[in-house]
């Protein structure tokens, strides 16, 4: 009888160890700039 290796996050079968750092990559961040005065209450 065999053990199988049991982790937190099981892997797919089909997965590419390649896709999967480029899809980890994120975009660089977009900053918005704050209104200089507060929206003002009607």
């Amino acid at each position: 009888m065999s053990y199988r290796k049991l982790s937190a996050r099981p892997r797919h079968h089909a997965q590419d160890a390649h896709a999967a750092e480029a899809f980890k990559k994120t975009s660089p961040p977009q900053w918005q700039r704050s209104p200089l005065a507060p929206p003002k209450a009607k």
